[in-house]
Parts: C-alpha cells; sequence; structure tokens
C-alpha cells in the first residue's frame, strides 16, 4: 500500500507540475510580451535599465526572443529538477541527500572561509589550477582594463606543448619550457621601464616567449636597433590596448607606438569588454573575477563551486575521450589522423597541426557594434599618439588557419575538411576590413600576413601545433619584418612628415 500511496503522489505531483508550466506558458503568451513592450518603451527608471540594458540601441524583437529562451530555460529547469526531486522521494534517497548537500555545504563553507583569510594554504593545495584561485593568486583587479598581472611575479612552466594540446590527439610534440617575469608594472619580458623608442600594445602574441630574449619586444629590439618597451597583456583586447597606451605608454614618450591587432580573438575582445562594461559576468580567465573583493563572500563561494565543478568535469572529459581514444582502432590504425586535425604539407615536411580559430564570413564587420567600437579605438589611438608626436602603426597579426589552411591536404581530419574550403576562400575577410579601416582613417599599416605567406612557401611553421600563438620562428619573422618596416617605410614619418 505504501508503494502504491507514493506511485500515485508521484503521479499527481508531476501532473500537477506540468499543469503549472502550461498554465505558466499561457499567461506568458497572453501579457508576457504586452509587458515586455510596456517596460521597453517605459521611462529610463534605473530599474529598468537594469533589466533591459541598451534600450536605445536593442530592437524590441531582440528582447521578445531572449525572454523565451529564458522562459524555455526556466521550464526546463523546473521541470527537471522536479522530477528528479520527485523520484528521490518515492525510492525514499531524498532524505539522505539533503543531509549530505547540508552536511557538504556547511564544511566545504568553513574550509573556502578558511582559505580565504589564509590563501598561502591554496598554494600547498595545489588549487592554482582552480580559475578563482588562480585569478587571486597571479591577477589585480582594475576598473578600466579588468584585470592587471602581479608585478615582480616570476614562473616555470615545464613540460608545455601548447595552449590546446590533449593526448587525445594522439600526436607527440616537444615538452617547452617558459621562463617569465613581470616588471613592476605588471608586463611580462619588459626589460624597459623608462623611455624608449617603440611601445609595443597587445595581447599574449606581444606577452609570450619562452623567455624574455625570445620574445617578439626583443627580438625586434636586436633587429631594429631601436628600444622596444614590450607592453603585452594576454587576455587584453583593443579597448585595454589604448589604455595601456594612455596609462603606461606615453610617458616612455616613444617615437612609435605599435597597436597589434590580432584576428583571431580582438574582434570578439571588443564585444566581451563592452558587455563586462554593460554588467555581464563570465566564465572567462581572467576579466569575470574582476571585482571580487566586492562581493559578499557567499557569492564568492559559489564561484568557487561553479569552477571546481567544471574544472572536475574538464578533466573528467579529457579521461574518457583519451581512453576512448586509446581503446578506438580508428586511433591506432597506421596513418589515421584525428578529426580535428590539419594535415599541412610544407615542402618535403608533413605536420599535425590544430587550427583552432576559423575565418568567419563577417562581410558586415565594420558595420557591428564592434566594427563601430574598433573604429572609435583606432581613431583615439591615433589622435593621442599625433598629438605627444608619437607615430601610429597597427600592426596585423593573422591566425595560423589564415596562412596555412591552403597547405592542408586531403588526408586531414575529415571535420577539418568539411571546412577548408570555406577558410581558404574567405580567409581576408578581416584583413580587407581592418585594411579599409586604416586607409579611412590615415593610419600607417604593417600586415604580417605577406611575410608570413612568403614564409610558409618557404617551408616554415611559424605557429605551434597545438598553441594558437607564434613560435619561435614565427616571432622572428614577425620582429624582422616589423624592424624593416620601421627602418625603410615609416623613417619619413620620423622625420617630420606626419
Amino acid at each position: 500500500m505504501i508503494n502504491i500511496s507514493r506511485h500515485k503522489m508521484l503521479v499527481m505531483s508531476v501532473s500537477m507540475l506540468i499543469l503549472c508550466l502550461v498554465i505558466s506558458w499561457i499567461v506568458y503568451g497572453l501579457f508576457g510580451h504586452h509587458l515586455i513592450e510596456s517596460m521597453y518603451r517605459g521611462e529610463s527608471f534605473a530599474i529598468l535599465n537594469d533589466l533591459m540594458k541598451g534600450r536605445t540601441s536593442t530592437p524590441l524583437e531582440i528582447y521578445y526572443e531572449e525572454a523565451s529562451r529564458l522562459m524555455w530555460k526556466i521550464s526546463l529547469m523546473i521541470g527537471i529538477s522536479s522530477i528528479v526531486i520527485q523520484i528521490l522521494v518515492y525510492l525514499g534517497f531524498f532524505k539522505k541527500i539533503v543531509y549530505f548537500s547540508l552536511f557538504f555545504i556547511f564544511y566545504s563553507f568553513l574550509f573556502f572561509c578558511l582559505l580565504e583569510y589564509f590563501p598561502t594554504f591554496t598554494r600547498y593545495l595545489n588549487l592554482h589550477s582552480v580559475p578563482y584561485y588562480a585569478y587571486k593568486e597571479n591577477y589585480i583587479s582594475d576598473d578600466v582594463l579588468g584585470f592587471r598581472e602581479k608585478p615582480l611575479g616570476q614562473y616555470k612552466v615545464s613540460n608545455f606543448r601548447g595552449d590546446k594540446y590533449s593526448p587525445i590527439y594522439r600526436t607527440e610534440v616537444p615538452p617547452l619550457t617558459i621562463h617569465a617575469y613581470t616588471d613592476e608594472e605588471g608586463f611580462s619580458h619588459n626589460s624597459h621601464t623608462g623611455s624608449s623608442d617603440v611601445i609595443v600594445i597587445g595581447d599574449s602574441y606581444i606577452a609570450s616567449g619562452l623567455n624574455e630574449a625570445d620574445s617578439f619586444g626583443s627580438m625586434l629590439e636586436r633587429r631594429s636597433g631601436l628600444t622596444v618597451a614590450n607592453l603585452g597583456v594576454g587576455g587584453y583586447g583593443p579597448f585595454q590596448y589604448l589604455e595601456v597606451l594612455k596609462r603606461y605608454g606615453l610617458k616612455r614618450k616613444p617615437k612609435y607606438a605599435l597597436f597589434a591587432f590580432f584576428e583571431g580573438n580582438d574582434i570578439s575582445d571588443i564585444k566581451t569588454y563592452l558587455l563586462w562594461k554593460n554588467g555581464a559576468s563570465y566564465n572567462t580567465l581572467p576579466i569575470s573575477y574582476r571585482s571580487l573583493s566586492d562581493y559578499f563572500i557567499l557569492r564568492r563561494y559559489f564561484f568557487v563551486l561553479t569552477d571546481i565543478s567544471s574544472y572536475l568535469s574538464e578533466n573528467l572529459k579529457e579521461k574518457i575521450a583519451h581512453l576512448i581514444s586509446n581503446n578506438d582502432n580508428q586511433y591506432n590504425r597506421e596513418g589515421e589522423i584525428h578529426p580535428d586535425l590539419a594535415l599541412l604539407r610544407l615542402r618535403n615536411e608533413t605536420h599535425k597541426v590544430l587550427l583552432f580559430y576559423k575565418i568567419k564570413s563577417n562581410k558586415n564587420l565594420l558595420n557591428s557594434e564592434e566594427g563601430i567600437a574598433l573604429r572609435k579605438i583606432l581613431m583615439e589611438f591615433s589622435s593621442i599618439c599625433i598629438e605627444n608626436n608619437i607615430i601610429p602603426i597597427i600592426v596585423y597579426i593573422p591566425i595560423a588557419a589564415h596562412i596555412y589552411a591552403e597547405y592542408s591536404t586531403y588526408e586531414s581530419g575529415t571535420n577539418w575538411l568539411k571546412i577548408r574550403e570555406e577558410q581558404i576562400a574567405t580567409k581576408a575577410n578581416v584583413e580587407n576590413a581592418i585594411n579599409h579601416l586604416v586607409q579611412e582613417l590615415h593610419i600607417p599599416f604593417i600586415n604580417l600576413v605577406p611575410a608570413f605567406e612568403a614564409a610558409a612557401k618557404d617551408g616554415k611553421l611559424l605557429y605551434y601545433p597545438f598553441d594558437t600563438h607564434w613560435n619561435s620562428e614565427g616571432r622572428a619573422v614577425a620582429a624582422a619584418y616589423v624592424a624593416d618596416m620601421l627602418k625603410h617605410k615609416f623613417v619619413k614619418y620620423s622625420n617630420g612628415s606626419l
């Protein structure tokens, strides 16, 4: 009789849940869009501005679509959660799970508080892989830049095979060792803290290197004979580049300011920055933790729980994928290649590589919100430089797919082959848009694409196989080309022709 009673209660609960969800959707269908429209056309009260950010530039239909997506998401979450709870009650496990959850939350929160007050313990517990603790260890919050690297830091990374390397690709690459330190302002591989002939601002392409001598800035200094300040920071985008110029670059009184635009993510970085300034939250380190000290301790605790669960989930998926690839005959057969990899043939050598960043259509890039923002950024960059007698130069950094897609063979992985022709056909879309923009704004331009295409034709691989960045040879080719342009093409500007 007890089982029958539980069965009936389960059926009734599920029926009530379905009825409530149906009624909610009926009410939303009758009144939801009318309420949204009223809010959209209402006065600019603070609460409405918070709920509907960007009303002045966002079409009403976008809010309708977002509301419908939110309703589906909430309905699905409520439905699944309620059914799971009812099943647990039916099986008699609900109380046990509640007790265990309360026990876990209480003691994990106490442990979290302990680490908040004694943060040095995180180093001994190997928690630096968790984004929350990695951020606290290496970054400082900043209201304009989003974050800054901590000054006078040192680190060494051994057995590094690339930021996208995984055993599932079943391709061995030689391990690398990275030695780096930050100066008193938080910039990596930067030996010039005073006045410099050249300042280079950009993201990790500028900041990275196996050591200081291997960085782009140091190579450019050796090739050009000019003093070079390396002001690149991994994770920055065009908005941050402009702020770095104002805050750190101008005081060095340079002759040249190089604005290194990376094709792969600088446009999306603009979008991320705009969303962040409008109050959005992110899952990406380090910008998501910009104001950790401003958050209530419970919110920081849930940050950590989310990060740990994501970290464990990613590691579990990696291990499962590794096991599958080890046991899958498809990858054990001689000559087989992972579906995501491209097989490049450069002269007489072949290379298995992961072309992570893909070319997107972006036909109306300059008319998009990000394109309009980029135009304003570059205009301000140019005007600030000219006001301070600095020659502004945009340096265009292509992604690996832009240079090497056409060298991929038809023995490449199936997933890559599905998009190969499209990548080749559209490879110059962003390049052409940026070239058009700098011509419109009359800003000097150094495009690395011709130099990199010539190197590829000569059989050189300028990017790490499983990393989104240049390898040492790529940095050398880029530095040599930029140095040559500074010596020959832009010398007339330095003589007063700007």
